[in-house]
């Protein structure tokens, strides 16, 4: 079988709002802008890993009402394979509210649903499709005991572990849960969260990507946002920058970013050709707004 990329996190419809300037506590403001569009760290890595390519398995879950279905469509829809997606009786899908001001900054609010509490049947999901050369990511929304045992999962299947730092950091810095962790991406604020070091030039990174390689992961990458990222290639540490670009919504590029990864790796690029291309994707996708569908398609990265 190919080698597929296999992605667990959350599933829902964002809700958003483009504003000047962001309301102050108490204060009303309109907007002519609103609409709804498929979001969700799980689905938005899902969808990038597909049009980048890859052979993209979901393996959340959404709730049997209208927004879950909207969900199940536009997955399909995008190429994903949704035949071990969980639809669950009796659950509300989840809803995300994304504020978006005019200096590329963003605020979310996240009723996660459905989303959560369906571990366990995620986790036999997992075990019955993984294999090995297969690329697996999953994020630190959920809690500690289903993230060690799903990555634990994974690597004896023998898949490559990519884990997205966005939820509760502690867990990372269980050396038992690192060393199953092959990539890890942590944004500038994660890297500070995890290292204690502030990442402020590139002697701050490079003593950052340091540190994580002692808590154990074997591929630190750290993301900087329009800077790019930094990351250890041929036993070098390498900063790989992006084209300047005039970015509308960051919503969402790190998720591009990560999708894309796991997708060029899954068709056997090298690493440092991946992050180049998942850097052009993710830069790319902050030039609309929302989340999964700002994603490029690979035909756009060639161009």
């Amino acid at each position: 079988m190919a080698t597929k990329v296999i992605n667990i996190g959350s599933a829902n419809i964002d809700e958003i709002m483009s504003v000047e300037h962001f309301p102050l506590v108490g204060e009303t403001k309109y907007t002519p802008y609103f609409c709804k569009k498929l979001g969700g760290k799980g689905a938005n890595q899902a969808v990038a890993a597909a049009r980048a390519g890859g052979h993209c398995f979901f393996l959340g879950s959404v709730g049997m009402d209208a927004n879950g279905g909207i969900i199940r469509k536009k997955l399909s829809d995008n190429g994903v394979d949704i035949s071990h997606l969980l639809c669950m009786e009796g659950q509300e899908t989840g809803i995300a509210q994304v504020w978006a001001d005019g200096e590329e900054k963003n605020m979310i609010i996240c009723f996660p649903g459905a989303s959560l509490g369906n571990e366990a049947e995620q986790l036999q999901k997992l075990e019955e499709i993984a294999g090995n050369g297969d690329i697996f990511m999953i994020t630190l929304e959920y809690g500690k005991a289903f993230i060690a045992s799903a990555i634990k999962t994974a690597r004896e299947k023998g898949c490559t572990v990519i884990v997205d730092p966005s939820g509760d950091l502690d867990i990372l810095k269980d050396k038992g849960i690192a060393g199953y962790i092959d990539i890890v991406k942590p944004n500038e604020v994660e890297t500070e969260q995890l290292t204690g070091i502030g990442v402020t030039d590139q002697e701050s990174v490079v003593e950052a990507l340091v540190v994580l390689e002692h808590m154990g992961f074997k591929i630190p990458i750290i993301s900087l946002g329009a800077r790019g990222c930094c990351a250890r290639i041929h036993g070098e540490i390498t900063f790989l920058g992006t084209d300047e670009i005039k970015a509308v919504d960051t919503t969402g590029a790190g998720d591009a970013f990560l999708g894309y990864l796991a997708a060029m790796l899954s068709k056997g690029e090298t690493l440092a050709a991946a992050l180049k291309t998942a850097n052009k994707a993710a830069a790319i996708s902050t030039t609309k707004l929302g989340a999964a569908e700002s994603v490029p398609y690979i035909n756009e990265i060639c161009r």
